[in-house]
C-alpha cells in the first residue's frame, strides 16, 4: 500500500492525507479515482478501486519508474 501511495503523490495524484501508510483509506480511493479519471483505459468499471497491474505499470512510468 504505502507502494501504491508514494507512486500517485509522485506521479501527480494527490495528495493523500496521513500518507504513506498500510490503510487503504479514502484519501487513497481519490487518488486512484483521479488516476482513473486521466487514464479511463485502466478502469475496469464506473468506480474502480483499484489500479490494477497495467494500470500500476503505468502509474510506475508517470512516477518516473522504467
Amino acid at each position: 500500500m504505502k507502494e501504491l501511495q508514494q507512486l500517485l503523490i509522485k506521479a501527480g495524484y494527490g495528495p493523500i492525507q496521513g500518507a504513506v501508510t498500510d490503510f487503504y483509506g479514502p484519501e487513497t480511493m481519490r487518488a486512484v479515482a483521479r488516476f482513473h479519471d486521466r487514464n479511463p483505459k485502466y478502469r475496469t468499471g464506473l468506480h474502480d478501486p483499484r489500479i490494477g497491474p497495467a494500470g500500476f505499470v503505468a502509474l510506475q512510468k508517470q512516477a518516473g519508474r522504467r
